[in-house]
């Protein structure tokens, strides 16, 4: 397959660092959004869900209280130290971890296979299946898609009942609101990605169309224009342009 050389040095480079931000940002966001997915989604593929990072998250929140109420206790002498898990109002912070525990364990269980063979019927890197409800929902009279979906519909009932919790004075409001702030930033952040991918591979077929009338003729359309110098017989124009494309050596290189 060819590639062109142009497009990608003088183009596609200035993504590279976007792209890189909106990756990791994505990446960062995994286990928050985990927190509120194990509810929200059935069939994960196996190698997007994982167990024990569901058992890490559920550990670190439990002892977090534990850990604060330590700290006050020793170093800021403002209350006297109360196991957290006794005081009401953390009562539905351990409810919660304890609902985690149980849905992260049905999820596991959906994913199990066959130690010896792998299910290439299913994509191993699946964020799950979308509740058929949420598809049955409208906004302003638009029927919700899988974008609408995951960028504003999922989180949005996990917002409001985060903030549910918070008028109740319970402190895993604070928690479920973060997550699904997080968990809706993620997936703008995931289908920015999409999108540019998209765009990049059209814009490189217009490069790619145009290339010769912009360089030798002067006259590309598109939008699309070389911005360098050039030589300035035509014929020499000619054989520069032959060398702006190249094969792609790596079979799997998409950009």
């Amino acid at each position: 397959m060819k590639k062109n050389m142009y497009y990608r040095f003088a183009y596609r480079r200035s993504l590279v660092i976007n792209s890189f931000l909106s990756n990791s940002f994505v990446s960062a966001c995994s286990w928050p959004r985990l927190l509120l997915e194990v509810f929200l989604r059935r069939d994960m593929g196996e190698r997007y869900f994982s167990l024990a990072s569901a058992i890490t998250i559920a550990t670190l929140l439990a002892v977090g209280p534990v850990a604060d109420s330590l700290f006050s206790f020793l170093f800021m002498k403002r209350h006297v130290f109360i196991w957290p898990s006794l005081n009401w109002d953390m009562i539905s912070w351990y409810a919660f971890i304890a609902a985690f525990i149980s849905f992260s364990l049905k999820r596991n269980r959906e994913i199990k296979r066959d130690a010896n063979t792998f299910d290439f019927s299913r994509f191993s890197l699946s964020s799950g299946e979308i509740d058929p409800w949420f598809s049955e929902v409208k906004l302003f009279g638009r029927v919700a898609t899988p974008r609408s979906i995951e960028t504003l519909y999922e989180p949005g009932m996990c917002f409001l009942a985060g903030v549910g919790l918070v008028l109740l004075w319970q402190p895993v409001g604070y928690l479920i609101i973060v997550c699904s702030i997080l968990y809706s930033l993620s997936y703008v952040a995931a289908y920015r990605i999409g999108d540019n991918f998209v765009l990049d591979k059209a814009d490189e077929i217009i490069a790619g169309k145009n290339q010769f009338r912009a360089f030798v003729d002067d006259t590309g359309i598109d939008g699309f224009r070389f911005r360098s110098r050039k030589p300035e017989s035509r014929a020499d124009r000619e054989r520069f342009i032959h060398s702006f494309s190249a094969l792609d050596e790596d079979p799997f290189n998409v950009l």
